[in-house]
């Protein structure tokens, strides 16, 4: 445990929990252990603070909350860090003396940084296999532990996924870019599912759709996949694959303009030849009941555990609800 005092006269003493991470990876029911037994250490302390001071959370509470305020924690600029590396976090807002701040994550560890009574700054560390989270930091008073939380990091891990299905199928579930999307309290990265059938490496069907994490969401190791058909012409896997290179503005960016130009009219190209793709699917309505009887897939949902993954997935009428295991990569 680290201490740091504010510049100001009346600075706040920031305490900061590290909640240490391990080699292995933490399973699900462990991943906010340490965080909850600091939390149910602190509320013991705090009880016995309350009754020293003779203050009562119930009867008393105008006086408690007067004396030990909650601490806001207005505005946390949320970063994305990559397992196994590290990044500044900041959070501004309205600290009183003794807040201790605790990060729900037990694969995240928080050196303290410059704090005041109005900011909060650290840097965090990401045990290397550490999967997606938007990971809540929290702010509490003493005595009357009041206490306010924002979300202030996103575990920017991209797994891949081999997969089997109940009925042989093969399902290869892959990140079509590495680069996080956040907004506000939930960040998604776009994934893509490629559906093969025993003896056929080609997949016959595929899928895309965002993986998303949300601050509001304690830390787990089962993820949902919300996929939809993307399409099997040609022209519409490759209008996908254009889309995902603009996924990353920076390398956008970079295009020269004849690059660039080139680039646009690609797309405009693919994009008449998907139109007229999607017209002749939808020209046979017969053939495509037919299809989603025969597929019809839907979200994955994944529960990891090390490198085991498992899970299942709804599909068609005639395919039915897929029990799914494999690994990650």
């Amino acid at each position: 445990m680290g201490t740091r005092r504010g510049s100001r006269a009346h600075g706040a003493l920031m305490v900061m929990v590290a909640i240490a991470t391990t080699g292995a990876l933490v399973r699900a029911a462990g991943l906010t252990t340490k965080y909850d037994a600091e939390l149910q250490r602190l509320s013991a302390e705090w009880k016995t603070a309350r009754q020293a001071e003779g203050l009562d959370s119930v009867r008393g509470a105008k006086a408690l909350y007067a004396a030990y305020p909650t601490p806001e924690l207005k505005l946390c600029k949320a970063a994305v860090v990559t397992p196994g590396t590290a990044a500044p976090i900041t959070c501004t807002g309205t600290f009183g003396t003794r807040t201790t701040f605790l990060v729900e994550h037990d694969q995240i560890s928080l050196t303290p940084a410059s704090n005041t009574a109005t900011s909060y700054a650290a840097t965090a560390s990401v045990a290397a296999d550490a999967m997606p989270a938007f990971v809540r930091l929290s702010a509490h008073a003493p005595v009357s532990g009041a206490w306010s939380r924002r979300g202030v990091l996103v575990i920017g891990a991209a797994p891949s996924f081999t997969l089997t299905a109940s009925n042989g199928w093969t399902v290869a579930l892959t990140p079509e870019t590495r680069k996080w999307t956040v907004d506000d309290d939930s960040a998604s990265l776009t994934y893509r599912a490629e559906y093969s059938k025993p003896g056929t490496p080609a997949p016959f069907e595929t899928m895309s759709g965002a993986l998303t994490v949300s601050a509001d969401d304690r830390p787990a190791n089962s993820f949902t996949f919300s996929l939809q058909p993307g399409g099997t012409g040609s022209a519409m896997q490759e209008y996908q694959a254009l889309v995902s290179k603009m996924a990353d503005p920076a390398a956008f960016a970079k295009m020269s303009d004849k690059e660039r130009a080139a680039f646009e009219k690609k797309m405009e190209d693919v994009g008449d030849r998907m139109t007229k793709e999607m017209e002749a699917m939808t020209a046979n309505p017969a053939a495509m009941m037919e299809k989603q009887a025969q597929f019809g897939c839907g979200a994955i949902t994944l529960t990891i555990d090390g490198t085991q993954a498992s899970g299942s997935v709804s599909c068609g009428q005639k395919v039915g609800s897929l029990t799914l295991e494999g690994k990650r990569k």
